[in-house]
């Protein structure tokens, strides 16, 4: 899908949809979903060159899955889950050459797993976290971004297991 308002759009209470192998580019939002929708599965999705981010996972929008993601050059985000999108489950993610963050989980947006993750040459951030608490990060791979590998901003209590030898802790704020 290119050259739309939202490559595709899940509109509020969007739920058990199954989004897969799709490309998503030149649009506003390459994929955004909605408020207050849950338990959909995106698989094998990639978005770039949009004007604002990649993949949006709006407010209240929980227990959604999001494997094998690739994401790039889009004006802002690759992705961004945006307040109280908890509970998300996501594998399999390379976002890079981002406006923004790579990814970027805000405003008690918590409980989410990310597995498999690389992000690197994003204009801010490979990975914000800001007012989020209990995420957890397994083999993150985050470099060579403007900013930091991780920004931590008012989030606490979360876990980052396997980044050691792929993330300076130097590029750790706390």
């Amino acid at each position: 899908s290119y050259s739309n308002s939202n490559g595709i759009m899940m509109s509020t209470n969007s739920d058990n949809n199954l989004l897969a192998d799709s490309t998503f580019y030149n649009n506003s939002r390459g994929v955004a979903l909605s408020d207050l929708s849950s338990e959909n599965n995106f698989c094998n999705i990639t978005t770039y060159s949009n004007s604002d981010s990649g993949i949006v996972v709006e407010m209240h929008s929980g227990n959604n899955t999001l494997t094998n993601i690739t994401s790039y050059s889009n004006s802002k985000y690759g992705l961004l889950f945006s307040a109280y999108s908890s509970g998300n489950n996501l594998s399999g993610v390379t976002s890079y050459s981002n406006g923004d963050s790579g990814i970027m989980v805000s405003a008690n947006s918590d409980n989410n797993v990310f597995k498999n993750i690389t992000s690197y040459n994003n204009t801010d951030d490979g990975i914000t976290l800001s007012v989020s608490s209990n995420n957890s990060f397994y083999n993150l791979t985050a470099y060579n971004n403007s900013d930091y590998g991780i920004n931590l901003s008012d989030s606490s209590f979360n876990n980052f297991s396997s980044t050691a030898a792929s993330v300076s802790y130097t590029h750790l704020t706390l």
